[in-house]
């Protein structure tokens, strides 16, 4: 992940961060450390218990399990408790 992406991130910078897709940067790139993007937001709070405004109306966690995607939607479960406490 280059730097710009992570610092965008990091900075809540959502305009940055859709030039950088704009320009086609891959959205599972890792850090130095080995965190994607998602990774990154979820630590610095993101709340994953949002839901979309189309179609389901569903959480990350629901739409995870939809896709039969058990370890992912088990691990935004434990991000989404980390806001119910």
């Amino acid at each position: 992940m280059e730097a710009t992406w992570e610092d965008a991130i990091a900075r809540g910078d959502v305009q940055r961060v859709r030039a950088l897709l704009g320009r086609g940067i891959d959205v599972d790139a890792r850090d130095r450390y080995g965190q994607t993007a998602l990774m990154l937001l979820l630590t610095a709070g993101a709340d994953p218990r949002l839901r979309t405004r189309i179609d389901d109306c569903e959480t990350p966690r629901e739409m995870a399990e939809k896709a039969g995607l058990r370890e992912i939607a088990e691990r935004l479960a434990g991000h989404e408790a980390r806001f119910e406490q």
